[in-house]
């Protein structure tokens, strides 16, 4: 009985810290369309953040000089979040 009462304490805890991860996560988040003539580092100043966060945000873009239009390029806040 005192083991199974552990595992559910445990089993909460755990819930409780990954819904508060993900809830960091998506304030440390916004989302910007890519329009013809952007460029990643035209994208990183108009947001005030810097090229190298706005390419650790997007490890799916691996060639940073080739994005398109209607790509949808995450952007971190100001503050750290990584």
């Amino acid at each position: 009985m005192r083991l199974n009462k552990s595992l559910l304490l445990l089993t909460i805890l755990f819930a409780l810290i990954a819904v508060a991860s993900s809830q960091r996560l998506t304030t440390c988040i916004r989302v910007y369309i890519v329009v013809p003539g952007d460029t990643l580092n035209k994208i990183a100043i108009s947001f005030g953040v810097s090229l190298n966060d706005l390419k650790k945000a997007n490890p799916c873009i691996t060639n940073p000089n080739l994005i398109f239009p209607g790509c949808i390029i995450r952007i971190p806040n100001r503050t750290q979040c990584f």
